[in-house]
């Protein structure tokens, strides 16, 4: 490839990863900062293609992807989204070159067209590149968006290792193989080795996508199947109830026809403790506001966890709370809610008469989420945000830091730590896309 064509190849292949990163990567597979880095890097490439113009340029877009694929895992700790950014960023790269940059070069290579023809083509082939790029891009966007894809794809448990590792491998080789088909093996094999990846490319997406819904529909069973066994259960204690009602009551008036006051209170007492079991919150039905399978999932784990270990939670939401309200990476915002809820169970264990209370609500267009904890041990809130820092014995105090560590990297979301009477308080605030009335 002579050196002009590489120049021109190497700067639309930059250009086009830088692309991707900005319109579909950032926030959802990048952090900013990641973002960022990034940026700096495929411009020092693009300085380096502009002086040197061989395939030292070129072959600097290996360590790019490298690097975005190590970003995309750290950042969105998923090897299913690593593989699906790296398959959709192929795939549409694929497309807008072949209708394009592609036809011409092609036809130059084979002789369809003229040198001068083709000097002519270039500048129209590298426009419609750029722009049939972005209209890709922006549609894939539109379409994860809809279908909530990123999010359903973030809350697989299973890791997928082997099979992210093959397909990464498997998509990359069979890309070295078509960019060297063209002079080595001619247009027959090019075209089928484009199909090829066409076809790969669209299973695997639809796969882990497939495998993705099967997951979050499995959360929503399991809640269904819950609240349904609680209502039952509530009935059937209700019907009891209802049957002893007159006789409850009768039995209360008799004390207090006899003035046998203190034995009134103690009666009354274990009718409401009687009751209990079926006047009190239905946790399952206020998750089910929540629209996000992935949040759903960690506090019914956490609601489990409670019952388990006969910590009284409060809970309080209000309606309709789904991905649109989230503006911050969905891993994070579950790592950061986890990091809370984790930290009040253990500190609750310790305590003698422990209570929750969990609140996740809309204040004005922000998103307020905020955990009390009963707590005995003073704290220092300072203290809390160094490393190693801990209360609890045999734990290691890293919780607080990678939470703060996590929110750092959002430029409107705030956090902040308290005690209020006997309560330690974490909250923190991150706004949505909700329009102030």
């Amino acid at each position: 490839m002579e050196a002009s064509v590489l120049t021109i190849v190497t700067t639309l292949f930059a250009v086009n990863l830088l692309q991707t990163c900005w319109i579909v990567g950032y926030k959802k597979y990048f952090s900013p900062q990641q973002t960022f880095i990034l940026t700096g890097y495929m411009f020092f490439l693009l300085l380096i293609n502009y002086f040197i113009s061989t395939n030292f340029s070129f072959s600097l877009l290996i360590p790019f992807i490298l690097i975005e694929s190590g970003f995309i895992l750290y950042f969105t700790k998923s090897w299913a989204l690593t593989l699906l950014y790296s398959i959709l960023q192929n795939m549409v790269m694929l497309i807008s070159w072949l209708f394009t940059w592609d036809i011409i070069y092609i036809s130059r290579l084979k002789d369809i067209i003229s040198p001068e023809q083709f000097l002519f083509f270039k500048p129209i082939a590298i426009i419609s590149q750029q722009l049939l790029q972005v209209a890709l891009l922006l549609i894939v966007k539109k379409i994860s968006s809809k279908y909530s894809i990123f999010n359903s794809i973030a809350q697989l448990q299973k890791k997928y290792i082997a099979t992210s590792v093959f397909g990464f491998v498997l998509l990359y080789s069979l890309n070295i193989l078509r960019q060297g088909s063209i002079v080595q093996f001619g247009l027959l094999p090019f075209f089928q080795l484009t199909l090829i990846l066409l076809a790969l490319s669209i299973v695997f997406c639809y796969l882990i996508y497939i495998i993705s819904r099967f997951y979050q529909q499995q959360t929503q069973i399991s809640l269904l199947s819950k609240k349904t066994a609680r209502e039952l259960q509530n009935i059937d204690l209700a019907n009891e109830f209802r049957h002893d009602y007159r006789n409850i009551l009768l039995s209360l008036n008799t004390y207090l026809d006899q003035k046998q006051f203190e034995q009134a209170s103690t009666y009354l007492s274990s009718i409401i403790n009687y009751s209990k079991s079926f006047t009190e919150t239905n946790y399952y039905a206020q998750i089910s506001t929540i629209n996000i399978p992935a949040v759903q999932g960690l506090l019914l784990h956490f609601f489990e966890k409670c019952a388990n270990l006969k910590i009284p939670v409060q809970f309080f939401t209000d309606q309709n709370i789904s991905d649109f309200d989230l503006t911050i990476n969905l891993v994070d915002f579950i790592r950061c809610l986890s990091i809370l809820l984790d930290n009040a169970v253990e500190a609750s264990v310790a305590v003698e008469k422990p209570l929750i209370q969990l609140t996740m609500i809309h204040k004005n267009q922000d998103l307020f989420i905020e955990v009390k904890n009963k707590s005995e041990a003073p704290i220092v809130i300072e203290k809390i945000f160094k490393n190693n820092f801990t209360t609890k014995k045999g734990h290691q105090g890293k919780g607080i830091p990678i939470f703060v560590k996590l929110l750092k990297q959002y430029r409107k979301v705030t956090y902040s730590f308290s005690r209020e009477n006997n309560f330690f308080v974490a909250s923190f605030t991150l706004p949505t896309n909700r329009l102030k009335k």
